[in-house]
């Protein structure tokens, strides 16, 4: 239980500096605690985002803590003796109601906490907000993931077309028999008009592998590159 956040909000309402003991966060997590002892659920409370060393003193016996370095150290450097103020055994002596809980009786209690609402309410939000900025990245990460993935299959294409014999290496002779054409404008754009200026000029035949590279659109910059084999066709 955040109830660190309890302390902020009461303190933002009221403009109240409140004690360790008296702290609203602190009386809610025992009250908490003593109901779950008091009728044996196994429930284990956990209390977390502390603001000082007295309310994790208040605090002490609670099944769980989570406690962050800062406090841990000036916990470290005090000497005073440290009391056990919950108990199971003692919270099954305390006079409690039991609560019978159906929805609308949760409906009603919980709309009748005006901190309770705004917090859980909050609390959904920002767990909503990370949640969509995490699918954000995700999406992100696997568009470059899978981008590189056809770079990478690009690349071994290529690494086909250079290795002439198929043995793995791509010799001397086997590059410096290549021609590299470099041809601009809109008409140059795309595999079909490429292989129709190469056929017209003579420097490439049927069934010929090219590797075109370019930038679509072209003349403008941040425009997108593409890389792509293409086997000349009749």
């Amino acid at each position: 239980m955040r109830f660190g956040r309890i302390w902020d909000w009461y303190k933002k309402q009221t403009g109240k500096d409140y004690s360790a003991a008296e702290d609203p966060g602190v009386q809610s997590v025992t009250q908490i605690y003593n109901y779950y002892k008091k009728f044996g659920h196994k429930t284990e409370v956990m209390g977390a985002s502390f603001r000082n060393i007295g309310e994790i003193i208040e605090l002490a016996g609670c099944d769980l803590l989570t406690i962050s370095p800062a406090l841990l150290s000036e916990l470290q450097s005090t000497s005073q003796q440290l009391q056990r103020k919950f108990e199971p055994e003692q919270a099954k002596t305390k006079v409690i109601e039991k609560i019978s809980i159906d929805k609308e009786t949760f409906d009603k209690m919980h709309k009748s906490d005006r901190m309770a609402s705004e917090k859980l309410e909050e609390g959904i939000q920002g767990f909503t907000k990370a949640l969509v900025a995490l699918e954000k990245l995700l999406a992100k990460r696997l568009a470059q993931l899978e981008g590189a993935t056809v770079l990478n299959h690009a690349a071994e294409e290529m690494f086909r077309v250079y290795d002439l014999d198929g043995d793995g290496f791509i010799t001397r002779e086997e590059w410096m028999g290549l021609y590299a054409v470099m041809l601009s404008g809109e008409s140059a754009v795309g595999e079909f008009p490429v292989q129709a200026i190469l056929l017209q000029r003579g420097w490439a035949g049927l069934d010929d592998k090219i590797l075109i590279l370019g930038g679509i659109p072209t003349k403008q910059p941040q425009g997108t590159n593409f890389l792509k084999i293409h086997t000349i066709e009749a």
